[in-house]
């Protein structure tokens, strides 16, 4: 029975995990804990192996546990897997951060007094499990999550790219949409509350943006390559627990600007600035990086790594190390653990996937995903390759014409042929990298496309688990929740979303439509005017969610300009613009013959509400059902819809959708409750 029993704790709380583990070993039960790795043997590969292996998985919880991004991601594959967990509260807290999704809700020992009696008592009851083989916990000693008085259902979130009016796979988009291509007023986010209703104050700690580098290379071409360097080296700091670092997109903002330090560090939130450059020629590599404190501009560390292209991992590692050396604060790896962990021998493969991940920026995912599949076929165990292969198949259909303008069995006929290999590629990532948080999110893609939200969230949890911190899960998983009609905590989510990344207005687009969810037009409108982006994808994906707002408010005329200004594109074409513009401004009235209006996709299908066919108010989103394509219809949830969600064309799309089963497991939204044994209502 060795290896039945995993345990997991914190180094501070060694004493303990060490007395579970004689007691265990009393009852005849051989557990597992790190104590037991010998000398020469690697802690990941030993962690792992064990993890695998066990049943039940132990957690000791306590404030030093709360801190620990290793026990994080311990506790996300035991999750995983379908390991029997079991909380133990070696201290009286509550959850949070990393822990808060998975066990906010779960029952728990509470071994905080008498906790040797309590470790003992523990061990008698975890040899009856493994004797007996049962999974029923409930002979444990827990105390009931019920008994407590909690009356919260427990919501398994879980932790890309999914859509305003948005389908999922257009939220992966907003994340790779380059910086370059979105503009927004520089202003210096101290806290979250300009977000209009957004409130809260930054939290204290130490915070560092790693500026764009350089590319000094002769060829031009390379330019991939120093800002793989950049998300790398950014991707590394992230992982000491001490730094909070200000998200790539939002840094990328400053790309090629010759602008003052200082005035940047402020915009950004940053205490200090890493920036560098990079100049790769043939086998060889130098990085050149240096530390600078925004607030007297002097510079706190700098140095040149020459080294060959085979040790960029080490390098890469060498320079967040030196950096956080600099910062006087400690990694917090544990032995064996390292700062840059995605990997691979084969140096061609990591500068395609590098090239490939820049084609992903520029929306080029055509290209990306031909690039992406002969890194997997001359690379197949390169995990980072495959989360991002399966991001490109599940955005290659939202990208096409024939989604929008072409017959329901055409559309669904595309999506038929790309999403399946979505899906493999992302279980793929998983199974190399269980670790991979992006793995998780292409894996949720895909079961929301098939209405399971259930899977989804859950994923989304796994991979928030991992990195508690990333702005795309948080983007994601913020939208899923806005869509079931969980408000309150979609607007808890963006608020996150907006400390860690500020500067991206597709994402405080999207976080001021969430926020009129709740009537707080007011609040919402001047984040919407400030967001408004140029080109034929940024004019469509800001300017349709601030007319709505303008239409909201009364304002048809400026809701009519607003249409206007979309340019034409393979989303919207430019008659189907006009003809929305001039619907708009007969409102608010009702057209002649109504049933005769053009039909208006997701995006603008709320016109239709004002001008007296609030029945065809949800065409659109039918037709992304229909074709297989399911969106994120947090639309629906805005108060001028409360007519629509009595109906039962409402109840309809729901239960299509899949998010009627999500309330029924999950438990119910903000304006949604149960009516009899198979109906509900909505306010």
């Amino acid at each position: 029975m060795a290896g039945e029993v995993f345990i997991s704790y914190r180094r501070a709380d060694e004493a303990w995990a060490s007395l579970l583990h004689r007691e265990l070993k009393a009852e005849g039960i051989e557990a597992w804990y790190d104590a037991l790795i010998g000398p020469g043997q690697e802690w990941r590969l030993a962690t792992a192996k064990a993890l695998e292996e066990c049943k039940i998985f132990v957690l000791l919880f306590s404030e030093n546990a709360a801190q620990s991004s290793d026990i994080a991601k311990e506790l996300a594959a035991a999750v995983l897997e379908k390991k029997l967990i079991v909380p133990v509260r070696l201290q009286n807290i509550a959850p949070k951060g990393a822990f808060l999704y998975e066990l906010a809700s779960r029952n728990w020992i509470d071994a905080y007094d008498d906790t040797e009696a309590k470790l003992a008592e523990l061990a008698k009851r975890l040899e009856h499990l493994v004797r007996t083989g049962a999974r029923d916990d409930t002979m444990l000693p827990f105390e009931r999550a019920q008994s407590r008085g909690s009356k919260r259902k427990r919501t398994t979130l879980v932790g890309a790219a999914a859509l305003t009016v948005i389908a999922a796979s257009l939220a992966a988009a907003w994340l790779f949409w380059p910086a370059k291509h979105w503009t927004q007023p520089v202003a210096a986010p101290r806290t979250v509350a300009d977000a209009g209703g957004v409130a809260g104050t930054k939290p204290a700690g130490i915070y560092v943006a790693v500026l764009p580098f350089v590319n000094l290379s002769s060829d031009k071409e390379q330019e991939f390559f120093s800002d793989g360097m950049t998300e790398e080296i950014t991707a590394a700091l992230a992982k000491v627990p001490s730094l909070k670092v200000i998200a790539r997109t939002s840094a990328f903002q400053f790309k090629g600007q010759n602008r003052d330090l200082r005035a940047i560090g402020r915009a950004l939130g940053a205490g200090y600035l890493v920036e560098g450059s990079v100049r790769k020629a043939g086998g060889q590599v130098r990085i050149t990086a240096q530390l600078i404190r925004v607030d007297d501009a002097t510079h706190v560390w700098a140095e040149n790594y020459d080294r060959p292209l085979a040790n960029i991992f080490v390098t890469q590692e060498k320079i967040a190390a030196a950096i956080a050396g600099a910062l006087r604060v400690p990694l917090g790896l544990r032995s064996g653990e390292s700062l840059v962990s995605n990997r691979t021998v084969n140096l061609e493969a990591y500068q395609q996937y590098l090239r490939a991940k820049a084609l992903m920026n520029g929306l080029l995912f055509e290209d990306a995903k031909k690039i992406l599949e002969s890194v997997v076929a001359s690379d197949p165990a390169y995990a980072p390759a495959w989360a991002q292969l399966s991001v490109a198949y599940a955005l290659l259909p939202t990208f096409n014409p024939v989604i929008r303008r072409g017959t329901i069995e055409e559309a669904r006929r595309l999506v038929q042929s790309d999403w399946p290999k979505a899906e493999t590629a992302a279980k793929e990532a998983i199974r190399l990298d269980p670790k991979l948080a992006l793995g998780h999110v292409a894996l949720a893609f895909t079961l929301v496309q098939r209405a399971n939200y259930v899977g989804a969230a859950a994923r989304y949890q796994t991979a928030l688990s991992l990195d508690a911190a990333d702005p795309f899960v948080l983007h994601v998983y913020g939208m899923l929740l806005a869509a079931t009609g969980h408000l309150a905590e979609a607007q808890r989510m963006r608020e996150e979303l907006r400390r860690v990344e500020p500067f991206i207005p597709i994402y405080n687009s999207v976080t001021a439509t969430i926020m009129r969810t709740t009537g707080n037009n007011k609040s919402a409108l001047p984040i919407l005017e400030a967001a408004r982006q140029p080109g034929a994808v940024g004019t469509l994906w800001t300017n349709a969610p601030l007319a709505q707002t303008y239409a909201a408010m009364g304002r048809y005329r400026e809701a009519a300009d607003t249409i206007l200004a979309i340019q034409g594109s393979a989303f919207l074409s430019r008659p189907v613009i006009e003809q929305a513009a001039g619907m708009l401004r007969q409102a608010p009235g009702k057209l002649a013959a109504p049933q005769s209006a053009p039909f208006l996709d997701e995006w603008l299908s709320w016109i239709y509400l004002y001008v007296g066919a609030p029945e065809r108010a949800l065409e659109g989103e039918e037709r992304r059902v229909q074709i297989g394509l399911i969106d994120f219809f947090y639309n629906v949830w805005f108060p001028e819809y409360a007519p629509v969600r009595k109906t039962e064309r409402f109840k309809a799309l729901m239960r299509s959708t899949g998010i009627v089963d999500y309330w029924r497991a999950r438990g119910w939204p903000d304006l949604c409750h149960p009516a009899g044994a198979d109906d509900f209502a909505c306010n």
